[in-house]
């Protein structure tokens, strides 16, 4: 189910009760008040899957500056005791056909 947050934006998950703690977690988060973990928690109970409340978690704890926490907030449970994919090796830069490189 998608349900739009106060500011426009798709949000999506199975739970109505997921959905509202998330919006106050927002809330409280931009708000700057107490109460945004315990929303944030709440709304991952009702739903895991709650990406934004996971990114919430997150935002939260590196405005609280605990870097380590926000590293490990981000990352769905999917994906928690797995290895990152592999990247694909970096290209080197190549200036463009007819590009002379000159300034003047």
């Amino acid at each position: 189910m998608t349900s739009t947050d106060r500011y426009g934006l798709p949000v999506t998950t199975t739970s109505s009760t997921a959905f509202d703690r998330f919006q106050e977690g927002v809330d409280d988060l931009l708000a700057y008040g107490p109460g945004a973990e315990e929303r944030f928690a709440a709304a991952l109970a009702a739903d895991e899957r709650l990406a934004l409340a996971h990114v919430g978690r997150a935002l939260l704890a590196a405005v609280q500056g605990d870097a380590a926490t926000a590293r490990a907030a981000w990352r769905p449970p999917r994906s928690r005791g797995r290895a990152p994919p592999p990247r694909a090796p970096a290209r080197p830069w190549r200036a463009p056909r007819g590009a002379s490189g000159s300034t003047s």
